[in-house]
């Protein structure tokens, strides 16, 4: 009995041992949760904060896209900025990258609970691609080549059609990445070429390697230029060209033939909308966009009228025919599976004072390159692909080519 009177009150002292430990255990635990709402937070708004530095990154680009190139030889500031209601801010500077056409962006955000992120981004001018040129058959290469009197020159030439001189000779035509799904090698793409020109055609493509005597055409293999770069570059094109037309027979803003004529302004009507071609002074994007799964009579493009125009002018996914007139100072670019150019307006005078290129993305048996107009003149010129860039850098052309947060 008295074992059991030295043990009373045990269970009092149990009961508490046990109450302090579940205090503890609550207590940590409540400790714990608080630690985890404020990492929380402050993974919140340190993931704000990245996403703020970004729209630094973006915001920069969007304000800065226009001009030639960057002027940042000291690192300027190019923008500060709230995101208001969300308590984020932002400050941009911008530093020259080895040329002028690049430059390094640092966005540095500040947000709640002393966040703070930076980003630094490497962005580029999007630049015209190297044109080997005056005439670029890329992907595939059959040509055929009806009349004399026709001309294709990689000399350089001025806007005013004048022989400079200025700039080194490029090639009458190039020929390039000659690759599946074509069955034609690089070797045999340029045969089929030379040997589609009869012995008084050869003297019309000059250019680099040009020979007189035996005459020798300017005709060969440059594989810079490639079915990826043109697509790529098309690809950029469309949602920055300054007219976007649909071409389909059932149901696009055009279907084969467009009959009417660009006015002095270089304004062409079609059924009522207005697109402006370019002129040397404003050079535009103008995209005509088919349709690859149609057929190949629905595809074909005619402009029947006279066209004058500067800058660029795209042809996706459809074959492309000028009938009339032609004056065109830039760029014309064909594309596609199945795709062509002809050249068909007699003694009409055509003129491209630029490059063209036609890049077959598929393989068929006709010919990319059709000429039947003897008054064709196209020829190289370094001012007239200016203006080219002239078109792009008055749009949203920069990339960002590398980004890292530090």
């Amino acid at each position: 009995m008295k074992i059991l009177r030295n043990s009373q009150g045990i269970a009092l002292v149990v009961v508490l041992m046990l109450m302090v430990i579940l205090l503890s255990i609550t207590g940590a635990s409540l400790l714990f949760s608080r630690l985890n709402v404020k990492t929380a937070i402050h993974f919140r708004s340190g993931g704000g904060a990245v996403h703020a530095a970004d729209a630094g990154i973006q915001h920069a680009l969007a304000i800065v896209n226009q001009g030639a190139s960057f002027t940042y030889s000291t690192e300027t500031t190019v923008l500060n900025s709230t995101i208001f209601g969300y308590g984020y801010s932002y400050s941009v500077t911008a530093l020259n990258g080895p040329g002028s056409d690049q430059a390094t962006f640092i966005s540095t955000a500040t947000g709640p609970n002393s966040s703070k992120a930076v980003i630094t981004a490497v962005v580029q001018r999007r630049t015209l691609f190297s044109i080997p040129g005056a005439f670029n058959l890329v992907g595939e290469a059959q040509a055929s080549f009806r009349e004399d009197g026709f001309e294709i020159d990689g000399r350089d030439y001025s806007l005013a059609n004048s022989l400079s001189l200025t700039n080194p000779d490029k090639l009458g035509i190039s020929i390039g990445d000659i690759s599946p799904p074509s069955t034609q090698t690089p070797a045999g793409a340029k045969s089929a070429v030379i040997n589609a020109l009869d012995s008084d055609q050869k003297d019309n493509v000059k250019g680099f390697a040009f020979v007189a005597s035996p005459v020798t055409p300017s005709v060969d293999i440059d594989n810079s230029l490639s079915k990826q770069s043109v697509q790529d570059f098309v690809n950029f094109l469309k949602p920055i060209a300054d007219s976007y037309i649909t071409v389909n027979s059932r149901g696009g803003d055009v279907s084969r033939s467009i009959r009417n004529s660009t006015d002095a302004n270089g304004d062409l009507n079609l059924g009522g909308r207005i697109i402006n071609m370019g002129t040397t002074s404003s050079p535009k994007i103008v995209f005509f966009d088919g349709d690859p799964a149609g057929t190949r009579g629905d595809l074909r493009l005619t402009f029947e009228g006279n066209i004058t125009g500067a800058g660029i002018l795209v042809m996706r996914d459809n074959d492309l025919k000028f009938l009339g007139r032609l004056d065109w100072k830039g760029l014309i670019i064909v594309t596609g599976p199945d795709t062509s150019i002809t050249f068909a307006a007699g003694s009409d005078a055509q003129d491209i004072l630029g490059g063209v290129v036609v890049s077959e993305t598929n393989t068929d048996s006709g010919a990319e390159l059709s000429i039947s107009s003897t008054n064709l003149r196209i020829r190289a010129s370094k001012q007239a692909l200016d203006l080219v860039q002239s078109a792009m850098n008055n749009k949203p052309s920069l990339k960002v080519v590398a980004w890292r947060q530090p």
